[in-house]
């Protein structure tokens, strides 16, 4: 398969543009003229996160039609009354989850995402968003308004390196983003940092093997957990890491030295 990962803000500008171009992609109609207007006309709207980086990863065909949006409302009551009018059910990370045509939404007001509300990270501008995924490789947004790349200046280095890390450590879903560590080292053949692989091993001690698939089986419709034989992975995953160690706690350099490696190629979506 080649290579389709992008290298700079510029070009994943450019592919970002012509994603959401409606002339060029016909197939995306309702996400240009329903989805996305119906937050923008509620406040400067940004995509965070999953599409942004799966779109530099891997390019439009490496996504699917779900979308993260925050939004730094013109009126937080009218926000809010909007998210009631349109159904949406609030989600534990603080914001909003909806259905609209085939895209399935879920929607922050910039100053109640869980970041800030918990106290972990300032959040005020969009820029300061690439500070509070739990995935490194998830620290990426695009402000539709100035149509703009917002990355860290090392996001394109990490995300070529083939090693997943994390980016801040606290989550009110520790399960969740253990399981989806597993999930997309397993499907997209990459490596997990040592202080990742820490954390999952954290996690798989906390709430056992057995949690994680059955979590993995409700929450996807492609389950990838079950696959995996998991006498086989202290020898892949969790070899060299040291929880319980200060030395767990180490930089993604550090990490990218000794990487924990995934290498079961099991077909399906994250």
């Amino acid at each position: 398969m080649p290579n389709m990962r992008v290298s700079s803000s510029a070009a994943l500008k450019k592919r970002l543009e012509r994603y959401l171009d409606l002339g060029n992609q016909p197939d995306r109609r309702t996400l240009v003229l329903d989805v996305l207007p119906t937050f923008e006309k509620l406040g400067r709207t940004a995509i965070f996160g999953g599409m942004v980086r799966d779109i530099a990863r891997a390019g439009p065909s490496g996504y699917s039609s779900d979308i993260d949006l925050v939004v730094d409302p013109f009126d937080y009551s009218g926000f809010m009354d909007a998210m009631r009018s349109l159904g949406a059910r609030a989600n534990r990370f603080g914001g909003f989850a909806l259905q609209l045509g085939a895209w399935k939404v879920d929607v922050w007001a910039l100053a109640d995402t869980w970041a800030r509300t918990a106290g972990h990270r300032r959040v005020e501008t969009f820029a300061d968003l690439v500070d509070c995924t739990f995935f490194d490789w998830d620290a990426a947004v695009y402000d539709l308004e100035r149509g703009e790349v917002i990355v860290a200046d090392d996001y394109f280095a990490r995300l070529g390196s083939g090693v997943l890390g994390m980016n801040l450590r606290e989550n009110p879903n520790e399960l969740g983003s253990a399981v989806r560590a597993v999930r997309r080292a397993t499907l997209w053949r990459v490596k997990l940092s040592g202080e990742l692989a820490d954390f999952v091993l954290h996690a798989e001690q906390r709430w056992g093997w057995d949690a994680f698939t059955r979590l993995d089986a409700a929450a996807f419709d492609k389950p990838v957990l079950r696959n995996l034989e998991r006498s086989k992975l202290d020898g892949s995953l969790f070899s060299g890491c040291s929880r319980l160690s200060t030395k767990s706690q180490r930089s993604h350099a550090a990490a990218k030295a000794q990487p924990m490696l995934w290498d079961v190629p099991i077909p399906g979506h994250l």
